[in-house]
């Protein structure tokens, strides 16, 4: 983001809102098949430890995608509740979105374009969301039952859908 912007927030890059944003690193394209494996012809993470038992490949995307369309069908918007109020402009700081297990990113794409005022961050335990987000997005591989790296009070929101299994 560019700094003469006028939401742009120096604490996004400089780890201010972190407590160890020196472990984001992006990656690179080589080795995103390191975060898969291949079981009976679908494709599945590769993380060891989580019980996330779907498959990850475009077929279930697809499958994310319909169910994130006919939801918000059935309710009209993209959130229930307060979501509006809270995530208003506020001049003195911006708002941060974290959602949980973002899978495609759809829900947060969709928010950013809503809310371009607003740092949405998609947290999931592979990279299926789109590489090249808009600016007020980051996507991260982050295993949701693990410590998270931001800071208390940091975050002002929190989304969570269909993270049962996670």
């Amino acid at each position: 983001m560019d700094p003469s912007e006028p939401f742009y927030d120096q604490s996004d890059d400089d780890g201010t809102a972190s407590d160890v944003s020196d472990d984001v690193v992006e990656v690179r394209s080589d080795e995103i098949p390191l975060y898969f494996e291949e079981r009976e012809g679908r494709l599945f993470h590769s993380h060891g430890s989580s019980p996330y038992p779907l498959p990850v490949d475009a077929d279930e995307q697809q499958r994310q995608t319909g169910l994130s369309r006919l939801l918000r069908r059935l309710i009209g918007d993209l959130s229930v509740g307060p979501v509006r109020e809270l995530l208003a402009f506020a001049p003195v700081e911006r708002r941060r979105v974290v959602d949980l297990g973002t899978g495609t990113g759809q829900w947060v794409l969709d928010m950013a374009r809503e809310f371009p005022h607003v740092k949405f961050y998609g947290v999931d335990i592979v990279p299926i969301a789109t590489r090249y987000p808009p600016q007020n997005v980051i996507f991260e591989i982050h295993d949701i039952m693990e410590p998270f790296r931001y800071a208390s009070g940091s975050i002002d929101m929190v989304h969570a859908r269909s993270i049962s299994m996670a």
